[in-house]
């Protein structure tokens, strides 16, 4: 509900109140004064609140005579007899009736008897007050007067924005200097664009690429592809199976290879003891061992990579579509710590993020080389067809 403001007439302590209180009256919180509560706030005033027969009240008590008791009516003449007397005194006695009636604003009964009178105008003179200005107010029961509480502090809303708007721009410079003093230099990449973390994008088509490179990794003489064999049973399973047949018929007669395929029944290999050029007739055997292969879960990656490692190749190259683990990435690291003899670890990622395998690669002169099923499919319709 809305409040009015108003100022104690008594002690000036800033009050609010209601807005259904506006028109009656109210007593202050800190010094008790009654008042009278403005019906226009915005005009009027708060007036206090007094008994008529308190000293000092504006109409208190009743006037005397110079002479004291009651006044006498202007050209009243004294009576002459008893019975003029009797009549006199009547008639003032009425006139005091009816002015206690007007004062106490109690409508005296002549039947009632001068006590009950006398009750009826005492009561009614407890509710009457007056103000400072001489009003009458009927109060009522003083003990149900509303009291007005201290004023609030408001805060307008347009301060709060207008601060809160400063504090944005501040806020907003501050920022700006710090980016112009601290910020990156300009030669500054985004780790998710440098190559150290994120890997390489393939760019060239591996199907038609004729520098002796697998997926755009530089070969070796001696390669170990180690492939993940529940790949290579689902969505890129033709794929991978041509290009492998591509790669090791370009560069048969100056690169030797071994094939590594890893699925949950274990790790098979091709050539079997260590790395050799692949001739026509081991591709036919390479293919027959692939065909045999099926998978329906992952295989152990880190078997496969181990055993790499210990054959004779000087690079490993892993092929996946899998983030490895934690746990088989710290394989893949002790299994490197004993060979001295290989030169890089390379990985190949299909459709996967994995940047501890790049950080890993990174420290054994290797890459990791990132592309897609799609990308592949797409580079292995434009592949020029044989004559």
């Amino acid at each position: 509900m809305d409040q009015i403001e108003l100022e104690c007439p008594s002690c000036s302590t800033m009050l609010e109140l209601d807005q259904g209180f506006a028109g009656g009256v109210c007593r202050c919180f800190n010094c008790g004064t009654l008042m009278t509560v403005p019906a226009n706030p915005g005009v009027e005033k708060a007036e206090s609140l007094s008994r008529p027969d308190a000293p000092g009240a504006p109409g208190g008590g009743r006037p005397e005579s110079p002479g004291g008791g009651r006044p006498e009516s202007p050209g009243a003449e004294r009576p002459d007899s008893p019975a003029a007397l009797a009549e006199t005194t009547v008639e003032i006695e009425a006139e005091i009736d009816e002015d206690e009636s007007a004062a106490t604003g109690v409508e005296l009964d002549e039947t009632m008897s001068l006590a009950e009178q006398d009750l009826a105008a005492t009561t009614s003179s407890l509710d009457v007050y007056v103000t400072a200005s001489g009003k009458r107010v009927n109060v009522g029961d003083v003990n149900q007067v509303p009291t007005a509480s201290a004023r609030r502090k408001k805060i307008k809303a347009v301060a709060v924005m207008m601060f809160v708007g400063l504090c944005l721009v501040t806020a907003g410079f501050l920022v700006l200097i710090g980016f112009v003093l601290f910020g990156p230099d300009d030669e500054t990449t985004n780790p998710g664009d440098d190559p150290a973390v994120a890997g390489l994008t393939l760019d060239v088509n591996p199907y038609t690429d004729t520098e002796a490179r697998f997926m755009g990794i530089d070969l070796e003489e001696t390669t170990a592809l180690v492939i993940d064999g529940h790949d290579l049973t689902q969505s890129w399973k033709e794929t991978m199976r041509e290009l492998l047949d591509k790669v090791l018929e370009r560069h048969n007669s100056t690169n030797q290879f071994q094939v590594y395929v890893y699925t949950d029944s274990g790790v098979s290999v091709y050539p079997e003891k260590w790395p050799a050029k692949i001739s026509d007739e081991r591709k036919v055997e390479l293919n027959d061992m692939l065909d045999g292969l099926f998978t329906i879960s992952f295989g152990d990656s880190a078997e496969a990579v181990r055993a790499a490692i210990t054959g004779r190749a000087e690079q490993v190259i892993l092929v996946t579509s899998h983030r490895p683990e934690e746990k088989e990435l710290a394989k893949y690291r002790n299994a490197l710590e004993g060979d001295e003899d290989l030169k890089s670890f390379d990985a190949v990622l299909i459709d996967a993020e994995a940047p501890d395998l790049v950080k890993l690669t990174g420290e054994y002169n290797g890459k990791v080389m990132k592309t897609t099923a799609q990308a592949l499919d797409k580079w292995r319709e434009e592949k020029p067809e044989k004559p």
